[in-house]
């Protein structure tokens, strides 16, 4: 395993289990002996971090939570906050979006406009930003992993044919998606390709693993784009965990990570 796909692959596990927390690994907690005399726990700074090390808060919401539901955000002491600035003060260094192809109704807080509109937000508080491409109209999980609607063949009984139009809508997608990115001057720094995938991206399962050549091309699609940009995968549990260490071992994963 080489240097680069082992930084890679411990940058998609950084991101993964951030996602789940309010504030960053950065930080751990020491909490006080006598909770009623100090209610709130006493942080120590994590040290031998550097810049390559992302701290991540994954905030898909955001842009839901501030002009939807009208939210605001608060320190510890009740003061109103720049969310993106207290995140930053407090030793994140990136933050995540998801982007969904045409979400409607409850997935509609997953444009690409309210992730744009994120990234620049985050940007001008000098975060990073990764967004997740779920290559769905919603969201996606493990065994969810449903096309957008639009990118479905009329006849879809020739499977390898149906698999050849979604790789052709989703390297369209990518290239045309990074674009408007960086016409509103908020390109990524990492782009993650697909979300809690398992073997079955875009719904493609097969005996060929299609769907993990769809990726690698996804990834040069990406770095055509712009080669600063890193690019990872989200992986799910499978039943069989050791089929994915056998596709992260294989020569044409491995040149993804390579080329990232």
């Amino acid at each position: 395993m080489n240097k680069r796909f082992k930084w890679l692959t411990t940058t998609l596990l950084c991101l993964m289990l951030v996602s789940s927390c309010a504030l960053a690994l950065q930080l751990k907690c020491t909490y006080a002996q006598d909770a009623d005399s100090n209610p709130m726990p006493a942080y120590e700074k994590i040290g031998n971090l550097d810049e390559n090390d992302i701290i991540c808060v994954d905030v898909p919401r955001y842009q839901q939570q501030k002009n939807d539901w009208n939210k605001e955000w608060k320190d510890f002491d009740g003061n109103t906050i720049n969310l993106f600035t207290f995140l930053k003060a407090k030793g994140v260094n990136t933050v995540s979006v998801k982007i969904a192809v045409d979400p409607k109704g409850d997935a509609a807080y997953l444009s690409k406009e309210n992730a744009i509109a994120t990234a620049r937000e985050a940007k001008a508080a000098g975060l990073k930003t990764n967004i997740v491409l779920l290559y769905s109209d919603s969201m996606t999980w493990r065994n969810t992993q449903t096309p957008p609607a639009s990118w479905m063949p009329p006849d879809q009984s020739d499977a390898e044919g149906t698999a050849n139009v979604l790789q052709q809508k989703a390297e369209q997608y990518t290239e045309e998606l990074l674009g408007e990115f960086k016409e509103a001057n908020a390109s990524p720094d990492i782009v993650t390709i697909g979300n809690e995938l398992n073997y079955n991206f875009l719904n493609i399962i097969d005996e060929n693993w299609r769907g993990w050549n769809i990726l690698r091309l996804l990834s040069k699609t990406v770095k055509d784009a712009d080669g600063d940009i890193a690019v990872a995968y989200s992986f799910a549990a499978p039943e069989n965990a050791s089929d994915i260490q056998w596709v992260l071992s294989s020569d044409n994963i491995n040149n993804t990570w390579n080329s990232a």
